[in-house]
C-alpha cells in the first residue's frame, strides 16, 4: 500500500517538474521539443475540387480598344444670299384734311347731337335716321335752292311748290313740313351753324336766302327734342363754310331757260389763327309762268379764329328778293 502511495507521489512530481520546464524552456528562448500529435488528431487532406478558391490572375494592364478612326466632316457651304432688288422710295404722306365736325359721308362722317357745335359723334353710333348733303353735291346737282338739293340727295325728303316760284318750295319730310307760306303746320326746325333761322312770325324759313356757294354740308335728322320747338318731324342743321376749309375763289356763271341768269363768287383766306370767307349770288329769273319773277341777290361773310380747342366765328347772312308784278297791257 504504501508502495503504491510512493509510485504515485513520485508521478505527480514528475509531472510538476517537466510542466515547470516547459513554461521555463518557453520564456528562456530554448528550443522547445517537437510536439506529437495524435494520429487521431491529424486533421484529414480535403479531397480534391472540393471548396476550392478558383485562382487569382493579376492583371497587370487591360488592354484598350484600338481608337475608332474619326471622319472629317466637310466644310458647309456657304449659302448664297440673294438681296433683294431695291424698293423706291415710299412717296411722303400728304396731310389728311381735318372733316368739319357733323359733315362726312353717310358711313364715316359724323353727326351734332344738338345745335351747339362740339356734340358731333360718329353717325354709326347715332340711334336714328340720318340724311346728308355734302358741299360736292351742292356742286354736282346744281341746285337753285336748299329744298331741291335735298330732294335729290335724302331718302324721305320731297318738295312741293305753294307759290310757284322755284326759290320759294316748302321742304317735306316724313310728313312734316318747313315752309316758307304763311299758315303751313311746321313741323321741322331748320338751323344754319347752330342758329335757329325760322322767322318769330309763323315760324317760316326763308330758303332763299341762302347762298348756294356757302354751304359746306346740310343734314337731316330724325325727331329729336333737343332741337326745341317745331321739331316733331326732325331738325335741318346748316353748315356754311369759312376761311379754314377753303383757300382761294371760286367763281360760277348759269345761263338757263326762261331768262335764268346767275353769277357767283366765293373767296377764302387764312392766316395763321385767323380765316375769313365772303360769297355772293345774284340770280335773276323770268319764271315758267306769268307773274313768278324773281331778283334775288345774296350773300354771306364770315370771319373766325381758332385757338386751342377754342373756336369764335363772326358771320352775317343777307339778301334781297323782289318779284315785281308785271301788268299785261
Amino acid at each position: 500500500m504504501r508502495c503504491v502511495s510512493a509510485c504515485a507521489l513520485a508521478a505527480c512530481l514528475a509531472c510538476v517538474f517537466t510542466a515547470e520546464a516547459l513554461a521555463q524552456n518557453t520564456t528562456g528562448g530554448g528550443t522547445p521539443p517537437a510536439a506529437t500529435t495524435p494520429p487521431a488528431a491529424t486533421a484529414p487532406a480535403p479531397a480534391p475540387g472540393a471548396n476550392q478558391l478558383p485562382p487569382v490572375e493579376v492583371i497587370q494592364k487591360q488592354a484598350q480598344p484600338a481608337p475608332k478612326a474619326v471622319e472629317k466632316k466637310a466644310a458647309p457651304k456657304k449659302k448664297q444670299v440673294v438681296q433683294p432688288a431695291p424698293q423706291p422710295a415710299a412717296p411722303p404722306p400728304q396731310p389728311v384734311a381735318s372733316q368739319v365736325p357733323g359733315t362726312g359721308g353717310i358711313d364715316t362722317g359724323t353727326v351734332n347731337m344738338s345745335p351747339v357745335q362740339g356734340s358731333a359723334i360718329p353717325i354709326s353710333k347715332y340711334p336714328g335716321a340720318v340724311g346728308r348733303a355734302s358741299a360736292a353735291d351742292v356742286d354736282r346737282i346744281k341746285a337753285p335752292s336748299a329744298p331741291e338739293l335735298l330732294q335729290s340727295t335724302v331718302p324721305g325728303a320731297i318738295i312741293s311748290d305753294a307759290q310757284g316760284n322755284s326759290y320759294q318750295r316748302d321742304l317735306q319730310y316724313r310728313g312734316f313740313e318747313a315752309s316758307p307760306v304763311n299758315g303751313v303746320a311746321q313741323g321741322l326746325a331748320v338751323y344754319q351753324n347752330g342758329v335757329r333761322i325760322k322767322e318769330s312770325f309763323g315760324d317760316i324759313v326763308n330758303w332763299d336766302f341762302l347762298p348756294d356757294n356757302a354751304i359746306e354740308g346740310i343734314t337731316v335728322l330724325g325727331a329729336n327734342p333737343v332741337y326745341g320747338l317745331n321739331a316733331l318731324g326732325g331738325a335741318v342743321t346748316i353748315l356754311m363754310r369759312d376761311g379754314f376749309n377753303i383757300q382761294g375763289v371760286e367763281t360760277d356763271t348759269r345761263y338757263g331757260s326762261f331768262g335764268h341768269i346767275q353769277g357767283s363768287i366765293a373767296a377764302g383766306a387764312r392766316s395763321g389763327n385767323w380765316g375769313a370767307f365772303i360769297a355772293g349770288e345774284d340770280i335773276k329769273d323770268d319764271g315758267f309762268r306769268d307773274f313768278s319773277e324773281a331778283k334775288i341777290r345774296r350773300m354771306y361773310a364770315d370771319l373766325g379764329v381758332k385757338g386751342d380747342g377754342n373756336e369764335f366765328h363772326l358771320n352775317f347772312t343777307g339778301a334781297d328778293w323782289s318779284a315785281p308784278l308785271r301788268v299785261d297791257r
